[in-house]
This record gives structure tokens, sequence and C-alpha cells, in this order.
């Protein structure tokens, strides 16, 4: 039956969603363009997905109860897991993207798959079979294929210092991001999915309220107060921060992590796909082409492992 399909594979299910609204999410921060810092971005859009979680969690896990039974080092878990992965890797992305544009940064987030296979294998003893060396050389291959030269008029200027910069904070996010995931999968197999979100993003936010608080208060003020771009920040922190985030860690808790991180890694064709739609971005052969190849690595992957 597709219901019992469907709860058996509920892991593959959540990191395809996880992939199509975090695509979506994408669109949204491009619109808000450029209006709050990197970190001051990055915070806001926390804590509007903790006040949704907010409201879910009694409706769900409760509030205190898992924190009452899961031991120290499951927290401990989780809530490094929330530094790296959100107060340091988020805020390394949006750095990054402001150093070296969209282009480039679609190019270092290849990085993401192969670094939590690794990471899986690493920390978790995971056996790699060889469809997920298949599929993620397909979607890299599929990534890098999309990738097209702006016209002269549109390419960006960025100076060599800060293309360099921008490059290695790229790269921090990603292997931040992979490590941060793949290091809390004991402790989410431990704890409730909506819970476990919720803590891993206020332990990430914390150290973010804190950094902002004491170095740039007036930025933080104000990217709370209605602006010009913040309904697309808004829309954005919903759709990226609060759905995607839940999607994102129900992916690593319930299916492998290398499988969930390459299904993840889907995102950037959503982002194509959703991009032509509703930015009117046009579709040339190349992007065909990518997202083909690309689609065809999610697929592979998820047949060998949904069955």
């Amino acid at each position: 039956m597709l219901i019992d399909w469907m709860w058996a594979n509920k892991g593959e299910i959540f990191a395809l969603l996880a992939a199509a609204t975090w695509g979506g999410a994408l669109v949204l921060f491009r619109l808000s363009g450029k209006t709050m810092g990197p970190m001051v971005l990055n915070l806001f859009k926390n804590i509007v997905a903790l006040v949704l979680l907010g409201l879910t969690l009694p409706f769900t896990d409760g509030l205190l109860g898992p924190l009452l039974t899961l031991s120290w080092w499951d927290l401990g878990l989780l809530s490094l897991s929330g530094v790296m992965g959100l107060a340091i890797a988020d805020s390394l992305l949006f750095a990054s993207l402001n150093r070296i544009g969209v282009t480039r940064i679609t190019i270092i987030d290849c990085l993401y798959s192969p670094s939590v296979i690794f990471f899986s294998w690493m920390l978790l003893g995971e056996q790699i079979r060889w469809f997920h060396y298949v599929g993620a050389l397909l979607v890299g291959l599929g990534i890098l294929t999309s990738i097209e030269r702006p016209p002269k008029a549109l390419r960006e200027e960025v100076e060599s210092q800060d293309l360099w910069v921008g490059v290695l904070f790229g790269i921090g996010a990603m292997l931040s991001m992979a490590f941060g995931i793949v290091m809390a999968k004991p402790a989410l197999k431990a704890a409730p999915l909506i819970w476990s979100t919720s803590f891993r993003l206020l332990m990430g936010s914390i150290p973010l309220a804190i950094w902002l608080l004491l170095s740039d208060r007036k930025a933080l003020m104000q990217c709370f107060r209605p602006g010009a771009g913040w309904k697309y920040s808004l829309s954005g922190a919903i759709l990226g921060s609060y759905l995607s985030m839940v999607f994102w860690v129900g992916g690593f808790k319930f299916a492998k992590a290398s499988t969930a991180g390459l299904l993840n890694q889907s995102s950037m064709v959503f982002a194509f796909a959703f991009s032509m739609i509703f930015l009117k971005e046009g579709m040339t052969r190349r992007k065909v082409l990518g997202m083909g190849l690309a689609g065809l690595g999610v697929l592979l992957v998820a047949w060998r492992t949904m069955g």
C-alpha cells in the first residue's frame, strides 16, 4: 500500500521535501535583497522558525518532556550540532554569498553531499555503496553543467581578495553544515523530531544573539522592523527555516545520513526550476542537461534505498 511504502521510506521523503522547500526559500532570499548582514539575516530566520516551532511543540512532542529523558551526551551533541550547523555554517554561507555571488556558491555547494558521505563513514561507520558514489558524481556534474557564464554586463566584479575569502567561507560553511548534522545522528534517533529541531535551532541561535547584542545591536533591532524586503525575508524564513529545517532533520533522523545528504543536494535542481518559474530566468540547454543529470543521480539513490 502507498501509505505503508511512504511510512517505510519517510526519511528519504523528508530529505526530498527538505530540498524542495529549501530551493523555494533560496528564491525568496534572493528577492529579499541585501537588506541584512549575514549574521543578522541568520538570526532573523532562526527566530522566526523558533516562534513557529514553539507554537507547534505543545501539539506534538511537548516542551520539557524530552529534555528530562535525554542523556547529557545527546543534549551535548544536539547543542554542538546547532552551533556548528546554524550559528557558524549559515553565517559563513551568507557571508560567502555576499562576496562571490549565487553562481559560485552553487558550485561550492557541490561539496555538501560528498562531505556528508565522508563524515557518515568517518563518524558513524556507515557503509558507502556504489550507488552513493555514482549518485554524488551525477549530482555534482549536473550542478556544474547548469552553471553558465552570465553576460558581460551582468558579471559580478569581485576583488581577488574577496573572491578567495568568499570561497573559503563557502567551503567552511559546507564542511560545518555536513559535520554538524552527521554528528547529531545518534542523538536524533533518541529525540522526537520537532523537539530536537527546536532545541538544535535554539542552541544555534544563542551565540548569534549574544554576539550581535554586543557588536551590532542597532542592526539587530532594525531587522525586525518591516521594510522593503522584509516580506521576502519572512516568507523565506518560514519556508526555509521552519518547514525545510523539520524535513531536513527528519531526513537524517529516519534515513541513512549518506543517503539523506545526497538527496538534500537536489535542492539546486528545485532552485533552478523555481528561479525559472518565479524569477522568469531563462531555461537553456545547459540547465536542462544539468537538471537531468542531477535528477538522475537523485533517482538512482532513491530507487536503490527506497525499494
